[in-house]
């Protein structure tokens, strides 16, 4: 499917330094909760990088939400999979497949496929590492984190300082497992057309 759309979709030839200056501008966007009108404008920004982004279903027999692979020399793909609706994973997701793009081999599909390669796994962690550093940068997220103790309020608060939607800020909580997985505070689910 991917093959296909990045086959169909023209964009311009690839541009590393472009892609690296939209990161803000994509980080902006995910205080937007409306995901289609989203989904155009997160196409728009990383065509004109020459990266095509195409949204599918699911991937069959696996839990991945994203994968990153070269149509050619100059044209990245990233197919990101519309399973699971939450919004603090698709923008993990999306900003972990750009680490991708922006640090690893032209010539490896990423497809997070739990590979025990060891170079596979290191480039998987640099990943995870790109998407958390850009959406919550390090210094702020361990000062927050020295709280020790999260409500919707201080979760809120923390979100408007650092200019993302809250519901990701509890996401990273969630994952670090310092929240309970019964505590959602403003996390959205995504309604897919």
């Amino acid at each position: 499917v991917g093959k296909m759309e990045a086959e169909k979709t023209s964009v311009p030839k690839y541009n590393k330094q472009a892609l690296k200056e939209a990161l803000p501008r994509l980080r902006a966007m995910t205080n937007n909760v409306e995901p289609n009108q989203l989904i155009e404008n997160i196409k728009a920004i990383l065509a004109s990088c020459g990266v095509v982004l195409v949204m599918v279903p699911a991937f069959k027999n696996t839990s991945a939400t994203g994968a990153t692979f070269w149509h050619s020399a100059d044209k990245a793909v990233i197919m990101m999979s519309l399973r699971g609706s939450y919004a603090d994973i698709f923008w993990f997701s999306l900003f972990h497949e750009i680490a991708h793009i922006l640090l690893h081999d032209k010539r490896v599909t990423f497809l997070e496929d739990h590979s025990q390669d060891s170079a596979y796994a290191k480039q998987e962690a640099e990943a995870d590492a790109f998407a958390q550093a850009q959406l919550i940068p390090d210094k702020a997220y361990r000062a927050f984190l020295s709280i020790g103790k999260f409500d919707s309020l201080k979760v809120k608060g923390f979100a408007e300082q650092i200019g993302i939607h809250p519901g990701i800020v509890t996401g990273r909580l969630l994952h670090d497992k310092k929240l309970p997985y019964t505590c959602h505070f403003h996390r959205i689910r995504y309604k897919w057309q």
